[in-house]
C-alpha cells in the first residue's frame, strides 16, 4: 500500500483545511475547517516550500455533493379532494345601505438618518475584510494599495454608517365606509 500524507490546504477565499496525498491519484478529499469535504483535481493543488499546499480555486468554484451530505428526493402524496352540491332550501334579500364617516387616527411613523464619519486607519493588513457591523455602526474598509518592495494590502479608512431611529407621531385622516343592513326573508314551497 502507497504511503498518505496529511497536508495542510490554503486556498482563495480564505479556505483551509488538510487533504490526504496518495502517491497516484487524479482527485483528493479536501477537508475544510468548516466541515465541508470536496473532491479536487490533484493539478489544482501547488505545493508550498513550507509541505503544504495552495488551492487554485475559491468557494464559488467548489460544487458537487460532498462525501456523507445528505440528498434531498421528493416524496409524492395523495390528497382526498371531496365535492359538494349546493341545494337551495331557501333565502334571504339583503339591502344593503352605504354610509360614510370620518375618523382620525393616530398613527406611529419610523424614519431613520445615517451619519457618516471618516476614520483614518493607515495600517497594513495581511487580506482584505468584508463589511461588518460594530452595534448599529455599520463599518466599511476601504484599501489601497501601496508600493514597496512588495504589494501589500494597507487599511486606508473605515468609514462608519451610523442608523439613527426616530419616532414621532403623525394624525392621518382616514374615510371609513360603514353598511347598514335590512332582512326580509322567504322560504321555497314543496311542489
Amino acid at each position: 500500500m502507497a504511503d498518505v500524507l496529511t497536508k495542510r490546504v490554503e486556498g482563495r477565499d480564505g479556505l483551509r483545511g488538510t487533504v490526504e496525498m496518495p502517491a497516484h491519484a487524479a482527485e483528493v478529499e479536501v477537508r475544510f475547517e468548516t466541515g465541508e469535504r470536496i473532491l479536487v483535481p490533484v493539478h489544482k493543488l501547488t505545493a508550498r516550500a513550507d509541505g503544504s499546499y495552495f488551492l487554485a480555486m475559491g468557494r464559488g468554484e467548489l460544487t458537487g455533493p460532498a462525501a456523507g451530505q445528505s440528498v434531498v428526493v421528493p416524496v409524492v402524496q395523495e390528497v382526498l379532494e371531496v365535492e359538494k352540491r349546493p341545494v337551495e332550501k331557501g333565502g334571504v334579500e339583503v339591502h344593503v345601505v352605504p354610509g360614510m364617516r370620518e375618523e382620525s387616527v393616530p398613527v406611529s411613523v419610523m424614519q431613520e438618518e445615517v451619519e457618516v464619519e471618516r476614520v483614518p486607519i493607515n495600517r497594513i493588513v495581511e487580506k482584505a475584510e468584508g463589511v461588518r457591523a460594530e452595534g448599529d455602526v455599520t463599518v466599511i474598509p476601504v484599501y489601497e494599495e501601496v508600493a514597496v518592495v512588495e504589494k501589500r494590502l494597507m487599511l486606508r479608512e473605515e468609514i462608519r454608517v451610523k442608523r439613527k431611529r426616530l419616532m414621532r407621531e403623525v394624525v392621518e385622516h382616514v374615510t371609513l365606509r360603514t353598511e347598514e343592513a335590512h332582512v326580509r326573508r322567504w322560504e321555497n314551497t314543496p311542489r
